[in-house]
């Protein structure tokens, strides 16, 4: 008695339909992670760019012995 082995020959779709959930699975995980890191990364850099006209004006006021007026 023969028996014939049969070869695999590529993916079936269940497999990859399984990968494909997988990954969406991952994705929507990863999702809310990377909006909150964004943000935070939004926040520090008005955050810095406060802090830098803060510099700015006490830099003007040691210069001048006044801040800067309005502008007309």
């Amino acid at each position: 008695m023969l028996r014939r082995i049969r070869q695999a020959r590529g993916v079936t779709l269940i497999e990859l339909l399984v990968g494909v959930l997988l990954v969406g699975v991952a994705l929507t995980l990863a999702l809310p992670m990377i909006v909150e890191a964004r943000a935070r990364a939004r926040s520090q850099a008005v955050q810095n760019n406060m802090r830098k006209v803060g510099q700015a004006l006490h830099n003007y006021h040691d210069v001048f012995k006044t801040f800067p007026s309005q502008p007309k």
